[in-house]
């Protein structure tokens, strides 16, 4: 849990009730050493109290004002999403997301979020 995150994330008033929700809960699985979270969305719609496609519309919301950034991770033999990861550029600065193994962004080369 990185407190530093969740007040960060609670000084943020521009953002409706359930993103704000979600950016929270991302903040609370941050870890201070790599300063990335790995919640799945499914965690994370239970812990808010939504379901997954909101989770899916508040993250897309989350990204789009660059408040986070989401670096998907494929299985390497088929190129499949498996996991995703957050970090939050707008708390730790732009070049957050390159704290990533540089296998982790090879293989998120291999299909970008956008897509």
């Amino acid at each position: 849990m990185s407190y530093s995150a969740m007040q960060w994330a609670f000084e943020q008033t521009d953002l409706n009730t359930t993103t704000k929700l979600i950016l929270i809960g991302l903040a609370y699985h941050r870890n201070d050493k790599d300063y990335r979270c790995y919640p799945s969305q499914s965690l994370l719609a239970k812990e808010v109290g939504v379901s997954v496609s909101t989770i899916n519309k508040g993250l897309h919301a989350l990204e789009q004002r660059e408040l986070i950034s989401r670096m998907r991770h494929c299985h390497p033999g088929h190129g499949g999403s498996i996991s995703s990861s957050y970090t939050f550029p707008a708390l730790d600065g732009p070049h957050a997301a390159e704290r990533h193994t540089p296998y982790q962004r090879r293989l998120t080369a291999l299909r970008p979020i956008n897509q």
